[in-house]
């Protein structure tokens, strides 16, 4: 699920009815195949998982992304990803970094997935992560 507001996904992806589509669509696979499922091994058998790409600026609108999912259905378990990297912006990135010898492996401001998690709302089960 990217975007909650169609002004948003306008802005970003040039959709702006992706929301309520994307709603329709997560619904349907949510009903169908239920939420993720996980066998003894730790890995997926059946079910959903959503992925949520947290943009910079943007969490107001993954607050909507995640209320959104909880009105499909709660139990579907949600990875929020805060690698954004402005590829576009690459090779100054890349110049900025080297001139100043740092080798960055998170964003400013990054914290671990359990706090960024309960910043926007969420709780993790007690036995997150899966034991391997």
């Amino acid at each position: 699920m990217k975007y909650a507001d169609g002004r948003r996904a306008w802005a970003l992806s040039r959709a702006p009815r992706y929301p309520a589509a994307n709603r329709r669509a997560v619904a349907e696979m949510v009903r169908q195949a239920g939420p993720l499922q996980v066998g003894a091994d730790g890995l997926a058998r059946r079910g959903v998982l959503v992925r949520h790409l947290v943009v910079p600026g943007g969490l107001a609108d993954t607050r909507a992304v995640l209320a959104a999912l909880r009105q499909i259905d709660p139990r579907v378990p949600v990875s929020l990803m805060y690698q954004y990297f402005p590829a576009h912006r690459a090779s100054a990135t890349r110049s900025t970094a080297a001139a100043s010898g740092a080798r960055r492996r998170s964003p400013p401001g990054a914290r671990s997935r359990g706090s960024a998690s309960r910043r926007v709302g969420c709780r993790l089960p007690p036995d997150f992560p899966p034991a391997a």
